[in-house]
C-alpha cells in the first residue's frame, strides 16, 4: 500500500503484539512461538488470517534500521491488523481500510504534544490550601459514607503474563497446596498460567482428602460482583479432567464452595461415549447443595482440543449465576439458571485445574496429567440493574 508511514505501521504491530500477549512489548523480530500466538488471537478475534509468515516479515522489516526496509502489506492486511489493534470486528472479508485510517488517526491524536501546565507562584501556600479543603471534603464525605454504607467492589484483572511465583505474590495472589515442582513448569510463563490437572477435587467422599494442588486464590471486597476466567487450548478426554473457578469463604475452607467447571465426563451415551460438560456446583459443610450439568462440546468436535473458552459467574449477594461461551471472543455469554444460593459470604476467588480423586467403586480414576492455560482473569463490578 502507498504512502504507508513507516512509525506508524511500527507501532500497530507493537498494538497487536500487546493484545495478542497480554501486555508484551515488541522492540524486534517475532518468534516463530510468538508469530503463531498472534496469528491465532487474530484469526480468533477477528475472523481474518494474517499468516505467521507475513507477521515475522512484517516486524523484521518494521524495526529494519531508520525504517528503510520496503514492504508493502496489502488492504487486507492492514485492515486485518488495525481492525485487531482497536479490539474491533466486522468479521468480513472487505478489501478497504476503515479501521486503518481509524489506526492512523487515533495514532497522530495521540502523538500530539501535550502543553505543559504553567507554574504558579506560592506553590507552598497554595497547596496547603488545597490540602485544607480536601481534608474538610473528605471528612464530609466519609460522614455521608457511614451514612449510607454504599457497597463496593474491588475491581481487578490478571492477563497472566508474568507467572514467577513470587510475582504472583506480590500481585496478591495465593497457593493451597503449593507443588512448587509441578508449578515451576510453565509452559508459556510470559502469557499464560499453566495450570496441571493434577490428582484431587474439592469434592470428595468420606475418607477422601479435600485438595487441589496449585489452586490460585485472590481476595475479593464487595457484596456483589463478576468473575471471568479465558481458558485456553485444553484436550480433555479422560473422565473428570477438568478445569473451573471458584468462590471460597473468608477462612479459606473447602467445605464451603461454589464453581463452575469445564470436565469431561464419559457416562453419557452420545458422542462416542464422552462429551466435555460444564459442571455448575455449590457445597455447604462438606455436602453438595446444588449441582447442574451441561454438555457444551461435543466430543467429535473436539478432537483436536478446545481452543478458547470462557467461564463466569455473578456474585449478588447471596445468590450466584453462571454462564459459558466458548470459541469467539463475539459469541455471548450462555447462562444457566436458576442461580444457586449459597449460604456463606464469599471472600476470595480461586483458579484449578485437576482429575478427580476416584471413581464411584473407590478406584482411582488415573486420568492423565495435563496442561490446561487461563489466560486472563477478572473481577469487576455488578451490572447496572
Amino acid at each position: 500500500m502507498k504512502n504507508l508511514e513507516p512509525e506508524i505501521f511500527r507501532a500497530l504491530l507493537i498494538d497487536a503484539f500487546a493484545r495478542a500477549t497480554g501486555g508484551g512489548k515488541l522492540s524486534g523480530s517475532l518468534s516463530e512461538s510468538d508469530a503463531k500466538t498472534l496469528a491465532d488471537d487474530i484469526e480468533e478475534k477477528t475472523g481474518r488470517t494474517v499468516s505467521e509468515k507475513t507477521l515475522r516479515t512484517y516486524a523484521r522489516q518494521a524495526f529494519a534500521i531508520n525504517g528503510e526496509a520496503a514492504f508493502n502489506p496489502s488492504p487486507y492486511q492492514l485492515e486485518t491488523l488495525a481492525q485487531y489493534a482497536l479490539y474491533l470486528s466486522d468479521r468480513k472479508k472487505v478489501t478497504s481500510t476503515p479501521s486503518w485510517f481509524q489506526y492512523q488517526r487515533k495514532y497522530r491524536a495521540e502523538a500530539q504534544p501535550v502543553a505543559l501546565p504553567v507554574v504558579q507562584e506560592h506553590k507552598p501556600a497554595r497547596r496547603r490550601m488545597i490540602l485544607w479543603l480536601l481534608l474538610f471534603s473528605l471528612t464530609g464525605a466519609g460522614g455521608l459514607w457511614w451514612a449510607l454504607k454504599p457497597v463496593r467492589t474491588q475491581t481487578f484483572s490478571e492477563n497472566f503474563n508474568r507467572t514467577l511465583p513470587d510475582s504472583l505474590r506480590a500481585r496478591g495472589w495465593q497457593f493451597l497446596d503449593y507443588d512448587s515442582g509441578r508449578f515451576a513448569r510453565q509452559l508459556r510463563p510470559d502469557s499464560m498460567l499453566t495450570l496441571w490437572t493434577l490428582p484431587g477435587d474439592y469434592w470428595v467422599k468420606e475418607g477422601e482428602q479435600r485438595k487441589i494442588t496449585n489452586m490460585l486464590v485472590h481476595k475479593v471486597d464487595g457484596d456483589c460482583f463478576t468473575l471471568m476466567a479465558k481458558v485456553r487450548d485444553f484436550n480433555f478426554s479422560q473422565r473428570s479432567q477438568q478445569v473451573g473457578i471458584f468462590l471460597l469463604d473468608e477462612k479459606l475452607d473447602t467445605k464451603y464452595w461454589s464453581s463452575i467447571n469445564i470436565s469431561f465426563a464419559d457416562y453419557l451415551s452420545i458422542a462416542d461415549s464422552g462429551v466435555l460438560q460444564v459442571l455448575l456446583a455449590y457445597q455447604e459443610n462438606g455436602q453438595v447443595m446444588y449441582v447442574k450439568r451441561h454438555s457444551v462440546f461435543l466430543k467429535g468436535e473436539t478432537k483436536d482440543g478446545v481452543k478458547t473458552a470462557w467461564l463466569s459467574m455473578l456474585v449478588d449477594h447471596q445468590n450466584v449465576r453462571f454462564s459459558i461461551k466458548k470459541y469467539y471472543e463475539w459469541w455471548p455469554f450462555s447462562e444457566w439458571t436458576p442461580p444457586a444460593r449459597i449460604n456463606f459470604k464469599p471472600a476470595y476467588i480461586a483458579v484449578g485445574a485437576y482429575q478427580g480423586w476416584t471413581n464411584d467403586d473407590g478406584t482411582p480414576k488415573g486420568a492423565d496429567t495435563m496442561p490446561v492455560y487461563i489466560d486472563e482473569l477478572a473481577v469487576g463490578p455488578c451490572p447496572k440493574k
